[in-house]
């Protein structure tokens, strides 16, 4: 039996480690050294069930032998999985080695190379005898059913890895045109403003990018081109069908994105197959992988470029005047970055690693004209699209500051359960700080908000399914769909050195039972105090509302648990003192039962403890 416990015990570390691996641990060593150590405890399994002498005896024990060869055939099939994997990594770990010195056209091949490796493994997966057949007992049964689970959803993934693959092959070998918009995150949108444009071409692995464009100089007349019909009470009055400024209005990327690349035909921009748009932490993140850049005598890198690029150039170049020079500034920083994928040698997988970090927290988003490219953006998370139960809070400048380096968001929010609806209140505040430093550039001014003074577009995204909202002072401007979500927006202002809190309650259907937590890729993540739970914006995060929706945990469960471990340890610790010194046998029995009785006393406690922690502290 503790063969088969050890067999059983190895076999569910070997397929946890293989299924909880992740680009980013990839990218800490090479592929092959990772995927052998993760499917060691695999090989272990096998070992064992062949070798134990134990089960060797069991096996020929009529009604055993059936759970004996169970084991083995289990521990055999997950060995076979875990060698298909190894040779899958070595393959494409070869394919790494071969093509990373290659430069753009190596990225080709081995995009290729690894399409066709993860076509091998998933031919391989699928034909992996399971065996172990006929009744099991239930932890063998359960095991079974388990590895085959895992199977499936190995076969799922590895069918989305091969259109990634394949959509990515055909991206990288072109010829592709695409817009590319430069996110200011000093000035927020429902993402960060579009400062700078400007036109890269794809073409064998290469990306070529031409110099970036002032946006102001090159938004259309008015009305410009259509944009959707939910926008018009929305967003109209900013224009969004005139600018990229505007059309970032929208936290749906998928709908600004198509809208700006109808823009980019009527500028000098021209036609586009797609759109692809990169924030300013983002470029910082870049950096970080590619290594520093220098630009008109100034060094940028992983540390210090979004900071120069949004803040310290809005004191160096003080008035609007001298912003063509500033924008200049940050769309040669763009470019040098771009010069320096084609040109430098790095770490290919610590660079996908650092990409799908950006996409998931919305720093950088990407939109195809061609379906196929836009499924591959989909996967990887980086289309931008919202989901019916997204969540989104967006503060959008209103008065042409570069004020939002420096404010901050916070949202206390609790959620209620009122029977056949939950209710959900929010208390967002806005908090502009006082600056010691400052130029007019960064103050701002316009019709909406005076200079130094924070104007504020707040939004709030919440599901399509919303029963309701309401709102206090100052009251809501509109409340209406947006894609897929539905909009509730004021405008507020906030003078400098204050803040001020805004009031929402929006109430849901029982059918909607989690909110996804959408991040608003502010440099400042917005900080969340729902209910038991604390966190910020700066990932996605799902929220189950039923168990936000229970009563508020009472402490006294806690206190009640700590309680009892003390007494239950107390009278343990004193009990074996007893015992050390006792010289009578009755004595000795008096503290083995005391030891006992407090043992018990301290298992109750650590019960109340662990439903306390398991109920309400464990993450949604």
């Amino acid at each position: 039996m503790r063969d088969i416990l050890r067999v059983r015990a190895e076999l569910e570390r070997g397929q946890q480690s293989l299924q909880s691996l992740d680009i980013h641990h990839v990218a800490q060593s090479d592929i092959a050294a990772v995927v052998s150590e993760a499917s060691r405890e695999l090989d272990n399994a096998d070992s064992i069930a062949r070798s134990s002498r134990w089960l060797g005896l069991l096996s020929h024990v009529p009604g055993v032998g059936t759970q004996v060869r169970g084991v083995r055939e289990l521990a055999s099939a997950s060995a076979v999985i875990g060698q298909h994997g190894r040779d899958a990594a070595d393959r494409v770990q070869r394919a790494l080695d071969a093509n990373t010195a290659a430069g753009p056209p190596g990225r080709v091949a081995l995009v290729e190379e690894v399409g066709r490796a993860l076509d091998v493994l998933r031919t391989e997966l699928r034909s992996v005898p399971i065996g172990a057949h006929g009744w099991l007992l239930p932890p063998l049964g359960s095991a079974r059913h388990r590895l085959v689970e895992r199977l499936d959803k190995a076969d799922r993934q590895l069918g989305d890895a091969q259109k990634i693959a394949s959509a990515l092959h055909g991206f990288l070998a072109g010829p592709r045109r695409f817009l590319i918009l430069g996110g200011n995150n000093a000035e927020m949108r429902a993402l960060p403003v579009t400062t700078t444009a400007g036109a890269a071409t794809v073409l064998d692995g290469e990306v070529s990018v031409g110099d970036f464009l002032d946006t102001s100089h090159i938004d259309l007349p008015y009305p410009g081109v259509s944009f959707p019909s939910d926008w018009k009470p929305l967003y109209e009055w900013l224009g969004p069908g005139q600018a990229y400024t505007s059309a970032v209005m929208s936290p749906n990327f998928p709908l600004a994105a198509e809208v700006s690349s109808r823009i980019s035909e009527h500028n000098e921009i021209g036609a586009v197959d797609g759109v692809i748009f990169v924030d300013t932490f983002a470029l910082q993140s870049l950096l970080g992988v590619l290594g520093p850049v220098t630009v008109d005598g100034t060094t940028y890198d992983g540390n210090n470029a979004a900071r120069i690029l949004i803040n310290e150039n809005y004191l160096r170049f003080q008035t609007r005047n001298e912003s063509p020079e500033r924008r200049d500034t940050q769309g040669k920083v763009a470019k040098a970055i771009f010069d320096a994928i084609n040109s430098r040698q790095f770490t290919m997988t610590k660079l996908a690693a650092t990409l799908l970090d950006l996409t998931k927290e919305r720093h950088l988003l990407a939109w195809s004209r061609d379906p196929v490219e836009n499924e591959m953006w989909d996967l990887v998370g980086a289309s931008g699209a919202l989901a019916p139960n997204s969540f989104l809070i967006a503060s959008q400048d209103l008065g042409g500051s570069k004020l939002d380096y420096y404010v901050n968001v916070d949202v206390r929010a609790a959620v209620e359960s009122l029977g056949d609806r939950r209710r959900v209140d929010l208390a967002i505040t806005l908090t502009n700080p006082t600056r010691s430093v400052s130029s007019a550039y960064i103050d701002g001014g316009s019709i909406y908000a005076d200079p130094g003074e924070y104007g504020s577009f707040l939004a709030v995204y919440m599901p399509r399914s919303v029963l309701g909202v309401k709102n206090d002072d100052p009251g809501i401007s509109y409340i209406g769909p947006d894609g897929n979500v539905s909009a509730a927006v004021v405008e507020l202002r906030v003078p400098q050195g204050t803040s001020k809190t805004v009031r929402f309650e929006f109430f849901l259907p029982n059918s909607e039972r989690t909110l996804e937590i959408v991040p608003s890729a502010r440099l400042r993540p917005i900080t969340y105090a729902m209910n038991t739970l604390s966190f910020n914006d700066a990932v996605p995060i799902t929220l189950n509302l039923e168990r936000l929706a229970r009563n508020e945990p009472t402490p006294a469960w806690l206190l009640m648990g700590l309680l009892l471990l003390g007494l239950g340890m107390g009278l343990v610790g004193d009990a074996w003192g007893r015992m050390a010194v006792a010289v009578d046998d009755p004595a000795s029995r008096r503290a083995r039962i005391d030891a006992s009785v407090g043992w018990w006393i301290a298992v109750s406690g650590l019960a109340l403890i662990a439903v306390y922690v398991g109920l309400w502290i464990t993450p949604q």
